[in-house]
């Protein structure tokens, strides 16, 4: 038997391969969610991705324990929704599930991406011991998963750690610390919008103007995980996504801004690490859950 894990972001979706014990046998390419115009594209997309592993390996549905699919929330993991989400418009309230069952004849789980994450990065940093882990993703959306004694935390509707799309002034924390926030700064400083690649390549040659905006935002980050720590007081946080790439210029003003408002951080010294793995705990974390419910 295999399982097959898909992580489905705000700008690319990509799939893998396992085994039952959750070795790696193939990864598939990624492929940008900006090629397909409509949901009925994009969702035959994704099966058609999922096709190819099975096809190159020769198997047939009844060789798939499951497909677990991380996906942006807010969702309904129960009834295989994906409901309202900022961050993928053409998945926006679709019975994701359902659809995909009918199409490749396997059973499929859904579950946040970022609880997804949270999980893959629990099982990756299983040496740790951690009885309570936190994960951050940054990208075009922020997204957290807590993992609590080896076992996912949803909460009593399934949307705990939805802290992203919380307000913060006139703004949501998603407008300083997901992509749209480093675009409004470098605005600020280069009069044009940067990519967050471009930042991180600009701070590695020294740019006093890059530099300064990664610290801003690490600042504004800390801000956020001093809230996370103060009130789930985790063992380890790990921070993934796209942005996490430039982690060693925005730590330094994170850890300050931590170590200021959080007393748990100033004596017990949270681990606080960037991701090896990015978005390979999230398709690790879609297996797992399928390993889980079988």
């Amino acid at each position: 038997m295999f399982i097959v894990g898909t992580d489905i972001g705000g700008t690319t979706f990509s799939s893998v391969l396992y085994d039952t014990a959750l070795n790696t046998i193939e990864y598939s390419p990624k492929e940008l969610i900006a090629n397909f115009i409509t949901t009925e594209g994009l969702i035959s997309g994704i099966c058609d991705q999922i096709l190819d592993l099975e096809r190159k390996h020769d198997l047939s549905p009844d060789d798939i324990m499951g497909i677990g699919l991380a996906c942006p929330g807010p969702l309904d993991a129960r009834s295989g929704m994906i409901l309202n989400t900022p961050n993928l418009t053409l998945l926006q309230d679709f019975p994701i599930v359902a659809e995909i069952e009918k199409i490749l004849q396997s059973k499929v789980y859904l579950e946040n991406d970022a609880n997804l994450f949270a999980l893959g990065e629990w099982v990756y940093n299983s040496d740790r011991k951690a009885k309570v882990l936190v994960s951050i993703t940054l990208g075009t959306g922020v997204g957290f998963g807590i993992v609590l004694n080896g076992q996912m935390y949803t909460g009593a509707h399934g949307m705990a750690a939805e802290y992203g799309i919380s307000p913060v002034g006139k703004e949501q924390w998603e407008d300083g610390i997901a992509i749209r926030g480093l675009n409004k700064l470098s605005v600020l400083k280069f009069n044009r919008i940067c990519s967050p690649k471009e930042l991180f390549d600009l701070a590695s040659t020294g740019d006093l103007n890059a530099l300064e905006i990664w610290s801003v935002y690490g600042a504004r980050l800390g801000l956020v995980l001093s809230h996370v720590i103060n009130m789930l007081d985790p063992d380890v946080i790990t921070i993934g996504g796209g942005i996490s790439h430039a982690f060693p210029f925005f730590s330094e003003s994170m850890l300050v801004e931590i170590s200021f408002h959080s007393p748990a951080y100033q004596f017990y010294k949270t681990t606080i690490i960037e991701s090896t793995e990015k978005e390979k705990s999230a398709m690790l974390g879609a297996a797992k859950l399928v390993k889980n419910n079988w």
